[in-house]
């Protein structure tokens, strides 16, 4: 196996591989479409709540381990291994779009030659191997296991730790023959020290995806059982914190919806692909519903907190601490935030926006200091539980807001002392 490797997308999962291969001793080449994401890269201005991969990223750039460019030439004609990271999202009726991941494809095409190795790191539907990536591939006149390899390989890595996650949580690797699979195998043993596991294809691209299910249906549990829990007057989170003693209970948090690019998606490559196969699938459709309605279950909290200090929707100031999707991340794809947000503007006279790790404000007013976003707001909103939140006495937070207040915790992250009949949570 030769040192020279590319990589096509360099964002959240693409980045952290190429580094790793990069540290590992390989040479590599990043491609991507977008020139922001190059700039940043080469500027090392790339991601606060990764700070150990800030430091590596810019190491092998500085020492020409990794070189990322928009030119396809110079990032694909003298590799051997080439490692797709692309996106694969849903359109508006959770269909999945493989554009990116046939463009990727296409372009690796021109450049195949006897003996090379393709690695597809991103989430794709069951069957998307064998009847999507290897026709297109094979199309050139090379054929899978003799002329040239093919892998599948899940990504499984959790934000704020994706480095130390790459190089040591156990992987699963589909192919469809010997060669390929001892290949790839030989490929991720130079950065991984993890157990890796070999299956065929179908069953690698469905282990990712059961993996995200599971969650979305637990969350989807969580947040079922909070709104019931709750026109109970009894404590969601203490109800869980106490049922998680049992070492056979494991329940997920509540929220005010899912994020991230793969729990609002993933699951829906499961739904389609078993309607295909003649079975409706009642319980993951109906997590994605739970789970999809929490954003306006939030905003009626909203309403509802302002109806309990007699404050008029078109007169209040609300703001919204954290937009992200997930606290002490800086991602805020598919972030319920947008919804609440986007929502509130028509019907608040100010929707203020602040966020530790984003600039993002869905349409609100930003702030860059907490306080500012704070002094004389009506309602303050939170969505997330970053690190910095969690950290706040919002007994204080109280003396900056109007004398009639509300708090809204959708993450359970206010301190006992500042919580009264004016605050509301989830």
């Amino acid at each position: 196996m030769k040192d020279r490797l590319s990589v096509i997308g360099v964002g959240y999962i693409g980045l952290p591989l190429a580094t790793t291969f990069a540290a590992s001793g390989f040479d590599v080449a990043g491609l991507d479409v977008n020139p922001e994401t190059i700039e940043r890269i080469n500027n090392g201005t790339i991601d606060e709540s990764e700070p150990d991969l800030n430091k590596m990223v810019k190491k092998v750039i500085k020492s020409g381990k990794l070189k990322v460019t928009l030119n396809v030439d110079e990032a694909l004609k003298d590799s051997d291994i080439f490692v797709i990271c692309v996106q694969t999202p849903v359109n508006n009726n959770h269909e999945s779009n493989l554009n990116h991941l046939k463009s990727s494809l296409i372009l690796i095409s021109k450049y195949l030659k006897k003996g090379d190795l393709i690695v597809i790191e991103s989430t794709i539907p069951p069957g998307t191997m064998e009847f999507v990536v290897k026709p297109l591939l094979e199309d050139t006149g090379f054929k899978v296991g003799s002329d040239f390899f093919l892998a599948y390989c899940c990504e499984n890595v959790f934000p704020t730790n994706i480095l130390e996650e790459t190089t040591h949580n156990d992987k699963i690797i589909g192919c469809f023959d010997a060669e390929s699979s001892k290949l790839a195998v030989k490929l991720y043993s130079r950065i991984n020290d993890g157990t890796i596991n070999t299956t065929n294809t179908k069953t690698a691209e469905l282990v990712k995806i059961s993996e995200n299910v599971f969650r979305d249906v637990n969350i989807a549990l969580a947040n079922e059982m909070a709104i019931i829990f709750n026109n109970m007057g009894a404590d969601i989170r203490l109800i869980i914190q106490l049922a998680n003693h049992n070492k056979r209970v494991n329940i997920h948090n509540p929220g005010p919806g899912v994020g991230g690019s793969c729990l609002p998606k993933d699951p829906y490559f499961l739904i389609n692909a078993a309607k295909k196969h003649g079975f409706e699938p009642k319980l993951i459709e109906a997590a994605r519903k739970v789970n999809n309605s929490m954003p306006d279950y939030t905003l009626n909290l909203i309403k509802k907190s302002l109806a309990n200090i007699e404050k008029n929707q078109s007169d209040a100031i609300v703001t919204i601490l954290g937009v992200t999707y997930k606290g002490d991340v800086n991602d805020t794809r598919n972030s319920p935030a947008k919804e609440i947000i986007e929502k509130l503007l028509p019907i608040i006279k100010e929707v203020r926006v602040h966020d530790f790790l984003s600039k993002e404000t869905f349409g609100g007013k930003s702030f860059n200091d907490l306080n500012d976003s704070i002094i004389g707001s009506d309602c303050v909103v939170i969505l997330n539980n970053s690190t910095e939140y969690q950290n706040i006495d919002f007994r204080k937070i109280r003396e900056l807001m109007t004398d009639k207040s509300v708090i809204v915790d959708t993450v359970n992250i206010v301190n006992i002392e500042a919580r009264d009949k004016n605050y509301f949570s989830i």
